[in-house]
């Protein structure tokens, strides 16, 4: 049987003279979880580097080894879960579309701001009366694109009225803005031909950046009826379409609607005067009617004499059939109505 005969080494025993080389062979163990410490005996760390080290590597556990590799935030070590979506609320399904871990977490942290646009009229009202074809095919549709990360490559714009992009806008990649005319088909919209309750052009900016993001501006022109109604002493009920015309033109109030359904709250009728409303027949006979809160069947009834038909040109030419319905007594005051028609 063999033995060894091993000294305990310590500083006094194993002391190397300066110069000397001390070669060492074997496996040395470190027992200790705190590792081994290297000091120049003065208390003093002793730093240990690596030759051939270059920028961005870092001391990285590699397998079974530990060497210099490139560090995880430098944008180069892929990272599988960044073109997952995220599960988290407020998150959930954002994908930051990134391949390692430095891009995830500048897009996460600093993501890339869309552009932003606007549109709108410098001349002429959004809701207009049937017949209005003002301003039609002037330079007042007013727009604008505003870069805020990336550079604008592309500039679209829809004038025509049929949604399609018809013009085409050199972008120079940042901010932009300008004036362009806008056009519709009068017939279809301004003055279509079966009246109906309302019709709508819509216009658009679109803008698209280098990178992808993109941005719509909106703007629209509604048309509508106008819908009259006010005190009168006079019954004007059966009259001509001319008289009538006059009467309606001399209501106090008025308002661009796409319903006949009204409700007045608190409205003053005046001293002894009829209460008086008038819309397009294309909304339907009166349903109802309440008065104070309680329905009254009198009102609005043609076979009692409160409604009647007539014929209205507004003052942009645009003709149609109103309905006028009218109370059954003069009245005086202010009442709360509610009419509610078939549309």
């Amino acid at each position: 049987m063999t033995f060894f005969s091993r000294p305990i080494l310590d500083d006094l025993q194993v002391k190397q003279s300066t110069g000397d080389v001390l070669t060492l062979s074997g496996q040395t163990r470190i027992n200790t979880i705190s590792g081994i410490t290297l000091t120049d005996g003065l208390g003093n760390n002793v730093v240990v580097t690596a030759s051939g080290a270059t920028a961005g590597k870092v001391m990285t556990y590699d397998g079974n080894v530990i060497r210099l590799m490139d560090s995880s935030l430098s944008g180069d070590t892929y990272f599988a879960c960044g073109v997952e979506n995220i599960r988290r609320t407020p998150y959930t399904g954002l994908n930051m579309n990134a391949t390692t871990v430095g891009s995830f977490l500048e897009k996460f942290f600093f993501p890339d701001a869309a552009p932003i646009s606007s549109i709108c009229f410098t001349t002429g009202l959004n809701s207009r009366e049937f017949g209005d074809t003002s301003y039609i095919g002037t330079n007042n549709l007013c727009w604008s694109v505003t870069k805020c990360t990336n550079n604008i490559s592309t500039i679209c714009a829809s004038t025509g009225g049929t949604g399609a992009y018809d013009g085409i806008i050199v972008a120079t990649g940042g901010s932009q803005s300008g004036l362009i005319k806008h056009t519709y088909s009068p017939a279809i919209y301004a003055s279509p031909s079966t009246p109906t309750g309302s019709t709508s052009v819509t216009y658009r900016i679109f803008a698209q950046t280098i990178s992808g993001e993109t941005t719509t501006g909106n703007t629209s022109i509604t048309w509508m009826n106008t819908n009259y109604w006010g005190g009168n002493s006079v019954n004007y009920i059966g009259a001509s379409s001319g008289t009538t015309n006059i009467a309606v033109n001399s209501l106090t109030c008025s308002e661009l609607s796409s319903t006949g359904n009204r409700c007045f709250c608190n409205f003053c009728v005046g001293n002894n005067n009829f209460f008086y409303y008038t819309y397009p027949t294309i909304f339907g006979l009166p349903q109802q009617i309440t008065v104070n809160g309680l329905p009254n069947n009198s009102w609005g009834c043609a076979s009692i004499g409160t409604l009647s038909t007539y014929r209205r040109c507004n003052s942009n030419g645009y003709c149609q059939d109103f309905y006028l319905l009218r109370s059954d007594n003069q009245i005086t005051g202010s009442f709360n109505i509610n009419i509610t028609t078939v549309c």
